[in-house]
């Protein structure tokens, strides 16, 4: 299989490396995923320490009284097919044993949550902090600054608040908000908050998230149990304000992200990409959002662009050795040109996919005469 050269296209979410590393996100997606777990199952908050776990983990979080949400303990099988895996068009690799994925080294992952942690590269001891963490808020042993403003917000409908800088009320606001943000795992005062700001910031996460869906040992390939992560990962849309639409063009993005990044080896992630956008077509035809069209319009743009650089020169893109993909570009080019017109104000008249292909054959035809005529003027010469 040909290899080609790695590319790291720009986030159609905007750029987060100005303010998050790349394992502040891991972290912070990590603990709303945690957190939302928790808080959707009918059981409280509980956390065991490492230590208290003692040699054999598994048998001791199997027998403790401490038991974790179910979603989250949930065992791992492999007794079924992926139908995620099916539905997308990815293909389903057999296991050398027992069900669980996670590591190729030391012991597998036995429920759904620890392989989520190994995915996304968590240690055990940020796990534990994280956990702690949780613990305290949920017990009401953090400190008094949710309870305050929980308090502040019901006076405030009781009774207008002064919004002026130098008010009480205001003053009082002010300083819980920034005691809640600043508050870190440890006890100890960062240098910045860690705040959630809404979007892009959750789209960023959600990304971060849907990244645990890929083997961290193979990172072109989905792992098998991709149906018990994406439920676990469902579980943090009310928290970051994500639905089916949005869900399915980030899924379709990471996908497509990560045919590119890995050096276009794996076509079945472009497969799949191409098969996530045609429900984003479905649903464009439908959702008039501002936001999420300004979600979709972005990160088809950005598709766009790359598979037409190989459309519009096809001959100088593909031969034998290729071939195969091309049929997903193509399908990701012309899917995504019909859903950038359906959200167009300028509606255009025609066929958008007759269109786009006559304009690819056509393209690529000029550049190979244009090529033969180069050819010959220099042989004459």
């Amino acid at each position: 299989m040909p290899v080609n050269a790695m590319e790291d296209l720009p986030s159609p979410f905007g750029d987060s490396s100005s303010n998050w590393s790349e394992s502040e996100l891991r972290e912070t997606a990590y603990e709303i995923l945690v957190c939302a777990c928790r808080s959707s199952g009918p059981k409280p908050l509980t956390f065991i320490s490492s230590s208290d776990r003692g040699g054999d983990r598994d048998r001791d979080r199997s027998s403790s009284p401490a038991t974790p949400a179910p979603s989250l303990h949930r065992s791992l099988t492999s007794t079924a097919a992926s139908k995620v895996k099916k539905a997308l068009g990815l293909k389903t690799k057999r296991k050398d044993g027992g069900g669980g994925g996670g590591g190729r080294s030391g012991k597998r992952a036995v429920t759904t949550g620890e392989l989520v942690r190994v995915q996304m590269k968590i240690s055990e001891q940020s796990d534990s902090r994280i956990r702690r963490a949780l613990l305290r808020i949920a017990a009401g042993q953090a400190d008094t600054s949710a309870q305050r403003l929980r308090r502040i917000i019901r006076e405030a409908f009781e009774k207008p608040m002064d919004l002026g800088k130098t008010g009480e009320s205001m003053e009082n606001f002010r300083n819980v908000v920034i005691s809640l943000a600043f508050r870190s795992f440890d006890g100890s005062v960062p240098e910045t908050c860690h705040w959630a700001d809404g979007f892009p910031l959750n789209l960023w996460i959600y990304q971060t998230l849907l990244g645990s869906c890929f083997d961290i040992h193979e990172e072109t390939s989905v792992i098998e149990e991709v149906d018990e992560v994406l439920e676990l990962i469902k579980k943090t849309w009310v928290m970051l304000g994500i639905n089916e639409m949005l869900h399915s063009i980030c899924f379709s993005w990471v996908l497509f992200h990560r045919y590119v990044a890995t050096g276009q080896l794996e076509n079945d992630l472009l497969f799949a990409s191409s098969n996530l956008l045609a429900e984003v077509e479905n649903d464009a035809k439908t959702v008039k959002d501002p936001f999420y069209s300004k979600v979709v319009s972005n990160v088809l743009s950005l598709m766009l662009n790359w598979a037409e650089k190989r459309l519009l020169a096809y001959h100088d893109t593909f031969h034998d050795g290729n071939i195969e993909p091309m049929e997903s570009i193509v399908s990701i080019a012309v899917l995504s040109a019909k859903i950038l017109a359906e959200y167009s104000r300028k509606k255009k008249d025609g066929d958008v996919a007759y269109t786009r292909v006559e304009n690819y054959i056509r393209s690529s035809m000029r550049a190979v005469f244009a090529q033969v005529s180069s050819i010959l003027e220099t042989t004459k010469t």
